[in-house]
């Protein structure tokens, strides 16, 4: 709102169409793909057209205030999995006529630590990881089932659907070696990755590094991932994703300081994140990369 604000005050500085877009369930990635399933791009349903180029935002822990790009890969793809490894109960006296899913998970999420190892090139970024497992709720009761959830994330689409199938596969031969049933695995996230397109960020990077200074930095890429690169996708335009600092300058400068900017809480219960000068500086950066890409006054018809 304070973007499309800030630009509508200089609607008399840039023609063009600008299309303001409000993404839900970002968290879940699933919103992205919802409004486009709706119609988005659908011009006799909602009059939106499509878009030649797509910006997007998002808050980072670096030091409240910075504003990061930088081109090529930023976000990776992502691929979560609910798995449901079935076992057979019954009690530990007799674990000879079980079948222990406890042991079938924990052989599946150590497994699979072996998968980038394994089958992926070194020069290439991935990760597999399991941080949720449920199962049970005695100490002498083998469980009949046990949840675990798994994240898979890369960037290149061919490396990524290597190890999507490499975890299923291991999930599914670990059952099978125990004699278990077939487990039963869905996917509950999934997003394409995000690339900055490199001609639109060196533009930007110029007029931001103009503009903020020594506080325009560059992104490094770092693993996480978003579903805004399907609102680029589904109508075949360029995007760029940028990051705005959030973090209490005074802990980020202590943490540097110390030599430990990595131990700057994010996402989590201690995370440091400040209102100002954060959401100036976005709302500068967002409306600044806007007027920038947009036409000037004098190709306004």
């Amino acid at each position: 709102m304070g973007v499309a604000k800030l630009l509508q005050a200089a609607r008399s500085e840039w023609s063009g169409t600008l299309i303001c877009l409000f993404q839900p369930a970002e968290e879940l990635a699933e919103g992205a793909v919802a409004m486009i399933e709706d119609g988005l791009y659908d011009y006799k349903k909602y009059g939106v057209p499509k878009p030649d180029m797509v910006l997007a935002q998002h808050t980072h822990a670096v030091r409240a205030g910075r504003i990061t790009l930088s081109p090529g890969p930023i976000l990776t793809a992502i691929d979560s999995l609910e798995v449901r490894i079935f076992g057979k109960s019954g009690h530990v006296c007799r674990v000879d006529l079980c079948i222990d899913p406890v042991l079938i998970a924990c052989s599946c999420v150590v497994r699979m630590q072996s998968i980038v190892n394994k089958e992926v090139r070194p020069e290439e970024f991935a990760g597999v990881a399991c941080s949720s497992s449920h199962g049970g709720n005695a100490a002498n009761i083998v469980p009949d089932f046990v949840d675990f959830k798994v994240t898979i994330r890369s960037y290149t689409p061919t490396i990524h659907e290597r190890i999507v199938e490499a975890a299923k596969r291991t999930i599914c031969a670990e059952c099978e070696i125990s004699k278990a049933p077939e487990p039963q695995i869905k996917h509950f996230m999934k997003a394409p990755s995000t690339i900055n397109d490199e001609r639109s960020e060196a533009i930007l990077k110029r007029e931001f590094s103009a503009y903020f200074g020594e506080d325009s930095t560059a992104l490094y890429p770092f693993g996480a991932s978003e579903d805004f690169s399907y609102l680029a996708n589904a109508c075949g335009a360029p995007c760029l994703f940028g990051m705005f600092g959030c973090i209490d300058p005074n802990l980020w400068d202590l943490k540097e300081k110390e030599g430990k900017p990595n131990e700057v809480p994010h996402h989590s219960t201690n995370c440091a994140r400040i209102i100002q000068p954060t959401m100036t500086k976005a709302l500068d950066a967002l409306a600044l990369a806007a007027l920038t890409l947009l036409d000037g006054p004098e190709k306004a018809s």
